[in-house]
């Protein structure tokens, strides 16, 4: 069910953030269906619908990415992707 999957994210292992699609505001299809009347769709299109909470900015006290950490997004169902950081 596609309005109510996992999503987290995690830092090294640490879960940051953990919520659910169904906790969006607006549902998967209504998105889909938006942004189709504006655009056109092609399989393997990403669409960005925000964040849950644990934003490390918002974090008290705060928390940002740090090089050599890694940070890894999961969706139910859909996979991971995980990034490593690195100084500029």
């Amino acid at each position: 069910d596609p309005d109510d999957l996992a999503l987290s994210c995690d830092i090294d292992g640490e879960v940051m953030q953990d919520g659910r699609t169904s906790r969006l505001i607006f549902s998967v299809p209504t998105l889909i269906e938006h942004l189709s009347g504006v655009t056109e769709l092609y399989p393997g299109d990403i669409i960005f619908t925000g964040t849950p909470g644990g934003v490390g900015n918002a974090r008290e006290p705060k928390r940002f990415l740090q090089a050599g950490e890694v940070l890894t997004s999961r969706i139910e169902g859909v996979g991971e992707l995980r990034n490593t950081f690195r100084d500029a």
